[in-house]
Order: structure tokens, then C-alpha cells, then sequence
């Protein structure tokens, strides 16, 4: 896992990041929604569908 943090002026906060990069044995359910319908694992156009959002 990698993190890291950035100060954001517009929200006069600190950012966090989290990236994780999982094994393809690692996808089993990884792609289930929580409570909350947000899946924490994705592949690259989940990627693309959040950085547009």
C-alpha cells in the first residue's frame, strides 16, 4: 500500500490517498459494493468512471 497526503487550498485540508495493487487471486468479492454501494477495489475504467465523477 502506498500513501500519501496533499494540502488542499480550495477545501484548506489535508488529502489523503490510499493505493493499494492486489494479485489477480486476490479478486474474489473484491468487487462487491458496501453499504454504502462503493466498491473499494476496481479495475481501470472504475478508475476512469471516479476520476469523472
Amino acid at each position: 500500500m502506498l500513501s500519501l497526503h496533499a494540502f488542499c487550498d480550495e477545501l484548506q485540508e489535508d488529502i489523503g490517498v490510499h493505493l493499494r495493487i492486489y494479485d489477480l487471486d486476490d479478486l474474489r468479492g473484491a468487487l462487491l459494493p458496501d453499504a454504502q454501494g462503493r466498491s473499494p477495489r476496481g479495475d481501470l475504467m472504475a478508475l476512469d468512471r471516479l476520476l469523472a465523477t
